[in-house]
């Protein structure tokens, strides 16, 4: 698939939502996603993990969605390697 992917949600389905906040970890530019200073929060559990690196957001929310038995893992949520 491209572009926007589409998941049929089953009634029984629960939403899980983030809240992700991203700001520039350096001064100058923030053109560089390794150095932005990322902060989420599951609102649901209240976890709340700080990182640098938007790469780590797919690591975050990953795991959350496999306790719903979500099998499929859409391309933007697979990792590099």
């Amino acid at each position: 698939m491209s572009g926007i992917e589409k998941c049929q949600e089953s009634e029984e389905s629960i939403p899980q939502s983030f809240i992700i906040k991203i700001q520039n970890n350096k001064e100058g530019t923030c053109s560089n996603p390794d150095q932005w200073r990322i902060q989420i929060t599951h609102v649901m559990s209240g976890k709340k993990l700080v990182f640098e690196g938007v790469d780590n957001i797919k690591t975050f929310i990953w795991p959350f969605l496999q306790e719903l038995d979500v099998e499929y893992q859409p391309d933007w949520l697979k990792t590099n390697g």
